[in-house]
């Protein structure tokens, strides 16, 4: 994929150095490398073909779960600054061919990077990070900074990179040119995924994300109940982690007689956190339930 109006990334010459090889040389910007909710980006980076990736955060997370190398962790006031000279330097030494923010917020800390050491700048927006450009929440302590440079990402990305067609459309109400925008949906590797046997005596159901509001765990829950009390051989299995963790496991301990079949079975309804368990899970599984919640 080309980057608009730029020459394409800086490649060694035909068969490398020395008969090797040499990949063009990404810097990619993850804000925490790396939380359970965020494997995708695990995924990507290790199933790169064209290109080689060194990774650039503010904190290092489940590094034993999520091996990766190399890992490069700003200094101290780099969360505040967005600044850090070792970063600098590392620029000014590897030559590299772009910079790659995951997410707008990580967005924020590439794009000084980008600018200074005059590299395109390819921008993944996710999800809630385009709708918090125009959320009252953009103003709360812990989103201020995207708030205050987040149209800046918008002014000056090469590329931006969108998951859905939705993004797409919301960026481009926020004024950014089509041209600079290409949907770019996330994939797997299905052979991961291969469903296997099915037990006749049950029909699981999986729900999967962060415990927040939008992804609309309340209203699968209530859903799930209610279907629950006509059939039996109903279970759901919950994964993932975040801050309604504790109230969405008292709302489903609370579904009447459900919830008494549920501490019956024991394993009806489960919660769980990690990539790695919901793919033992997903052999087993008849349906996948997305709910979502949208605040107006």
């Amino acid at each position: 994929m080309g980057l608009p109006g730029r020459s394409q990334p800086r490649h060694a010459p035909a068969g490398g150095f020395g008969g090797r090889t040499v990949k063009p040389l990404v810097a990619l910007f993850n804000t925490n490398f790396l939380p359970y909710s965020q494997t995708f980006v695990y995924e990507e980076i290790r199933r790169h073909e064209r290109y080689a990736v060194e990774v650039f955060c503010r904190t290092r997370l489940l590094a034993e779960r999520f091996p990766f190398e190399p890992v490069h962790v700003g200094g101290p006031l780099y969360g505040a600054t967005c600044r850090a000279p070792a970063f600098d330097a590392r620029f000014r030494e590897a030559g590299f061919a772009l910079v790659h923010a995951h997410f707008g917020l990580g967005a924020v800390y590439a794009r000084r990077f980008a600018k200074r050491h005059r590299l395109p700048l390819v921008v993944t927006f996710h999800g809630y990070d385009v709708p918090l450009l125009s959320s009252p929440t953009r103003w709360l302590p812990q989103h201020l900074r995207y708030a205050l440079l987040g149209p800046k990402v918008l002014e000056e990305m090469t590329l931006g990179l969108c998951a859905s067609s939705e993004l797409r459309d919301m960026l481009l109400a926020h004024g950014v040119p089509a041209d600079r925008l290409r949907v770019h949906r996330l994939g797997i590797d299905l052979s991961r995924f291969t469903p296997g046997e099915r037990p006749a005596h049950e029909f699981r159901v999986v729900m999967i994300g962060r415990f927040v509001e939008k992804k609309g765990f309340v209203y699968g829950i209530a859903a799930f109940a209610e279907v629950a009390r006509e059939e039996p051989r109903l279970r759901l299995t919950i994964v993932g982690e975040g801050e309604r963790g504790p109230a969405l496991r008292q709302l489903a301990a609370t579904q009447g007689a459900v919830a008494e079949r549920v501490a019956s079975h024991s394993s009806a309804t489960s919660w769980s956190s990690g990539y790695h368990d919901f793919r033992r899970l997903a052999v087993s599984l008849a349906r996948a339930m997305s709910p979502a919640h949208r605040s107006r």
